[in-house]
């Protein structure tokens, strides 16, 4: 039986499209709430014998559901890696881009920045604002065509009766999380007393990026003390500074001078950029395990400006992850650059698709009191929407234990087991069934659980605290009925 009798689609009749947009045909579970359409690389359309369509490119289907036997056939035509390899990574920085053609945005400037290699239309991309300011890119594309793939998962897992255990993306089961990195023009340490004074008042600490030499010891003392983190501010400097040793060289001094050894995070001076993986070679040979520097620096490019919210690693060539995790961000300078409605709505968005908002700006803008009070209503949002405030380089701890957790499920009887176990340890897991009504126990001992919305799925899920190299037993029933553990 060919897969096209499975999928209720007719032989041999696909088309392969480069580049397009994916719109919903009738409103469905796997369809994210309020998306008009989802921009896609490499969309491979079919036509429907008596399949179900749910989105369509170009009049053609691209999201088929077919009621199959007892169970469904689910098609998806978005190439997700495709999309994400090259929208998220975007494109090699050799010259300055050719920006829109509108007052206020410049490219041309001879200063090779990472928003030079936005992959987007900022034609068709953005979303148009109030008044008489740019638009922004307003919608994360690789986060809403992932999120397609996960709701034809989980569908299909809802309807196979077994219950798959899978992680959260951030802890404690925050809607999202929030990093606030700063840019460090002087060495003033006034300005760290006041900034400290703000964020205190919304429990967030920050990510202070420092250029070379930095500030005295006394005061890395302090900043250790608030519970903010260091990182440093790579500062180029010259044409060919572009090289491996002059990251590693000045990480170096900088972890020397602050005496902080568990120092990751790095993002090069002014957003600047070249070439297309050339920095992250730099920072796995200099051993930095955090970048923040995918984002853009103007109003016209705040937003999604590389597709997603979400930190990724790079991809080598080989096809295997980086050790260095990117980390990109959605607002610079708000209040200034981002204007505080526009603010508002990229962390909407962000909430959204569960993201983690990305926003930085230099330490001496808080005097401006625009600045300061567009800084308060992002805070302010923020919390609204249960976002957690985490430092980068706590994000790239968090993501890659949380990766890297093992899982193992077996059934007994009427019950289910899970045991899970970290290289590492991480707080705050996350750990969550498809479905409603369990009760999870550790230890014979029940454990809180809370439901959880996504995915057009309902989760039961629990909280744990995982120490490193520690198995923890977890079981799990429904009542006096059991589902199949996948």
């Amino acid at each position: 039986m060919e897969l096209e009798d499975i999928l209720g689609l007719v032989q041999d009749g696909s088309q392969r499209r480069s580049v397009g947009y994916v719109t919903p045909a009738k409103d469905d579970r796997l369809w994210p709430a309020g998306t008009p359409r989802i921009k896609a690389l490499g969309i491979t359309t079919v036509t429907p014998r008596t399949a179900e369509v749910i989105g369509e490119c170009s009049g053609r289907a691209a999201v088929t559901r077919f009621r199959y036997g007892h169970g469904t056939a689910t098609y998806v035509g978005i190439d997700l890696g495709l999309t994400s390899q090259l929208m998220a990574m975007g494109r090699s920085v050799e010259c300055d881009a050719i920006g829109p053609d509108e007052d206020r945005v410049g490219f041309d400037d001879d200063v090779l920045r990472a928003e030079d290699g936005i992959a987007l239309s900022f034609e068709s991309d953005r979303t148009p604002t109030k008044g008489d300011e740019p638009g922004h890119f307003g919608y994360a594309w690789v986060d809403l065509a992932r999120e397609v793939w996960l709701r034809a998962v989980f569908e299909a897992v809802e309807r196979s009766g077994k219950a798959t255990p899978v992680t959260w993306y951030w802890p404690n089961a925050a809607t999202g999380a929030a990093t606030l990195t700063l840019d460090v023009r002087d060495n003033e340490v006034d300005r760290i007393v006041a900034m400290q004074r703000m964020l205190s008042m919304f429990g967030c600490t920050a990510t202070w990026l420092v250029p070379m030499p930095g500030y005295s010891a006394d005061v890395y003392r302090a900043m250790r003390g608030m519970e903010h983190e260091v990182g440093l501010l790579f500062s180029v400097d010259e044409p060919n500074g572009w090289h491996d040793d002059r990251v590693r060289i000045q990480l170096t001094n900088l972890i020397r001078l602050a005496s902080w050894p568990a120092m990751g995070t790095v993002r090069v001076q002014h957003g600047q950029w070249k070439g297309w993986i050339q920095f992250y070679d730099a920072c796995e040979a200099a051993g930095a395990r955090v970048s923040v520097n995918k984002g853009g620096r103007q109003a016209a490019t705040a937003g999604f400006a590389f597709g997603t919210c979400h930190p990724f690693f790079p991809i080598r060539k080989d096809g295997k992850d980086r050790h260095v995790l990117e980390l990109p961000y959605q607002l610079w300078e708000p209040g200034r650059v981002t204007s505080e409605g526009t603010a508002v709505s990229i962390i909407e968005a962000v909430a959204a698709r569960n993201g983690c908002l990305g926003f930085s700006l230099h330490p001496d803008d808080m005097s401006d009191p625009a600045i300061s009070a567009a800084v308060r209503r992002v805070l302010i949002t923020c919390k609204e929407r249960k976002m957690v405030f985490m430092k980068a380089d706590d994000v790239g701890r968090f993501e890659r234990a949380r990766r890297h957790i093992r899982v193992t499920t077996k059934l007994l009887g009427e019950a289910g087991w899970i045991q899970v176990s970290s290289e590492s340890e991480i707080n705050g897991l996350t750990l969550m069934l498809p479905g409603t009504g369990y009760q999870i126990f550790e230890r014979r001992k029940p454990l809180e659980s809370q439901v959880i919305e996504a995915f057009g799925t309902k989760f039961t899920a629990v909280t744990l605290d995982i120490p490193a190299m520690t198995l923890v037993d977890l079981e799990w029933t429904q009542g006096s009925m059991s589902r199949q553990v996948a």
